[in-house]
């Protein structure tokens, strides 16, 4: 066998698992959309809740009535909310007014994320 054989290729054994993965049995995969699907619509709801946000399902988030730039806002929410956000400008300057926010994470997350947006808005 030579190098190039071990690092350009994939390994018959990965090969197969992936072909199992795709052709197997996929309910854990529709569980887990349904399950990032209601994740989804509860951030969506409670950011659309909070005033000076307008958040499309399923496009980014629409910060720029808050009357910050997205890097501003990502800054303020960090420093004084502890809520990590990511400016959409990270993704190019179309991203300007926008945050990309993720919904895979804990319920209790979200909630206190949602909360920390709007407590910072509010003062």
């Amino acid at each position: 066998m030579f190098l190039q054989d071990s690092i350009t290729n994939v390994a018959t054994f990965v090969q197969r698992a992936a072909l199992a993965a795709i052709t197997g049995p996929q309910d854990s995969v529709d569980e887990k959309l349904a399950c990032l699907q209601r994740k989804r619509d509860a951030m969506v709801g409670g950011l659309n809740s909070i005033a000076g946000i307008r958040c499309p399902t399923p496009s980014g988030s629409d910060v720029s009535k808050t009357g910050m730039t997205a890097e501003e806002f990502t800054r303020r929410l960090l420093h004084e909310r502890q809520v990590a956000v990511v400016s959409g400008t990270a993704f190019g300057s179309q991203g300007e007014g926008f945050v990309r926010l993720t919904f895979a994470v804990p319920d209790e997350d979200i909630e206190a994320g949602l909360e920390g947006i709007a407590s910072m808005l509010r003062n």
